[in-house]
Formats: structure tokens, C-alpha cells, sequence
């Protein structure tokens, strides 16, 4: 059985860190733009604007998840789907 050197596991590290910079960096991002608009008031326009589009919570979940995930793609820049 061969040896398991550190430098094995150097790739290993490399593509983890490769593959969760982007992912760890977008969430960062949509925290702190969440936290942004909560402390500057903005938060209570979007969620007003939301609520005079439908009663229906349903629809109004729906249209917030898929404006988000638009959002999210537009800004993050990695081209991620």
C-alpha cells in the first residue's frame, strides 16, 4: 500500500476551495444585501409593493423566489445558472 503524501491532498484542498469560494461569496453577498435594505427601511417598500400585487401568499412566495434567484444570477457574475 502506498504512503499517502500531503502533497496527495493538495489538489484536493485546491478544488475545494475552488468550488466553494463562488458559492460561499454569493451567499455572502445576498446576506449583505438583505441586511442593507432591512437597516435602511427599503425593505418594508419591497415588501408593500409585493403584498399589493396578490392576497394570495402563494403567489407572492413565488414571485419573490424566482425575482431572488433572477437577481442573484444577474449579480453574481459567475455565470451561474
Amino acid at each position: 500500500m502506498e504512503c499517502l503524501h500531503p502533497w496527495h491532498l493538495a489538489p484536493v484542498g485546491y478544488g475545494a476551495a475552488y468550488g466553494l469560494l463562488p458559492i460561499t461569496w454569493i451567499i455572502f453577498t445576498a446576506i449583505l444585501l438583505y441586511r442593507l435594505t432591512v437597516e435602511t427601511g427599503k425593505f418594508e417598500i419591497i415588501k408593500d409593493s409585493i403584498g399589493s400585487l396578490t392576497l394570495d401568499r402563494r403567489l407572492q412566495a413565488l414571485l419573490v423566489a424566482f425575482a431572488f434567484g433572477a437577481f442573484l444570477e444577474g449579480a453574481s457574475g459567475f455565470g451561474t445558472p
